[in-house]
């Protein structure tokens, strides 16, 4: 439950976090130097509602006041420092198995902290901690968020992470994830054609260094040392070969006479 803004005095009402949306205005704490300061209320508007879908197993939740957040959420009470809801809730006990399949947090126009029961605040989006003394609350800088307003989704006030497309920062705020493209199946069939791989690695040969590529590569694949011992015979026996300190050549630059010759 959030607590929104009314002007009926000494009447909070409260609302799902489910059940908000762009453009509701809530009642917010002004943000505090020193958090022994009074609590004094702000009123601040909903930009986006985002909604994280969880593992199949199951996001583990703590309760605080009939509220569920995730344990590693930054929470305080009244004037008490802030925390996670996971030390609030149960300091220095094993967590409840309560678990959630989607999980909610909302981005302010300003930043701010949202109060989710009476006298128990939760940071928002954008929330820095590390940027402000031991005792105070957290800021929020446009700067922290700038990257949100190109996400689709944002501007009407909704964007949904499906399970692994968000990057999550040391400081909760999303991303979109990044993935690398797997490997290509055609180069990888490719690679493996023994009349192709040769012809590729011939056409290096040119290279001072194609002999030591190709005794590198025949340990690779069963395919690649078939073709690299097909191109350099010289490559047959897994023994290595000790030359003598009184041999004027050894065996590689002897092996590179006899390609000259031919």
């Amino acid at each position: 439950m959030v607590r929104m803004y009314t002007t009926i005095p000494g009447a909070p009402q409260y609302k799902r976090m489910d059940k908000l949306v762009k453009g509701d205005k809530l009642w917010t704490r002004r943000f505090r130097r020193n958090r022994m300061e009074p609590s004094l209320g702000q009123i601040s508007i909903v930009e986006c509602v985002m909604t994280f879908a969880c593992p199949p197993e199951g996001q583990p939740m703590v309760e605080i006041q009939g509220n569920l957040l995730t344990p590693d959420h930054f929470v305080a009470r009244g004037n008490g420092e802030w925390t996670t809801a996971g030390a609030l809730a149960h300091p220095g006990t094993e967590l409840p198995k309560t678990l959630a399949d989607i999980v909610y947090n909302i981005k302010l126009q300003e930043g701010g902290q949202i109060e989710v029961s009476n006298r128990v605040f939760a940071g928002t989006l954008g929330a820095r901690f590390d940027m402000t003394d031991l005792g105070k609350d957290p800021i929020y800088h446009e700067e922290t968020s700038r990257h949100l307003l190109g996400l689709t989704g944002y501007a009407s006030g909704y964007i949904h992470w499906a399970l692994g497309t968000a990057s999550i920062d040391q400081h909760g705020m999303p991303s979109p994830y990044k993935r690398t493209d797997p490997p290509s199946k055609i180069g990888t069939a490719i690679l493996l054609d023994k009349e192709i791989l040769e012809a590729i690695l011939v056409s290096q040969k040119a290279d001072q260094n194609w002999i030591d590529t190709l005794s590198m590569l025949r340990r690779v694949h069963s395919t690649w040392n078939h073709v690299a011992r097909s191109i350099c015979p010289e490559l047959t026996s897994d023994t290595p070969r000790t030359s003598n300190q009184e041999e004027e050549e050894t065996w590689l630059s002897t092996f590179h006479r006899e390609q000259g010759k031919a």
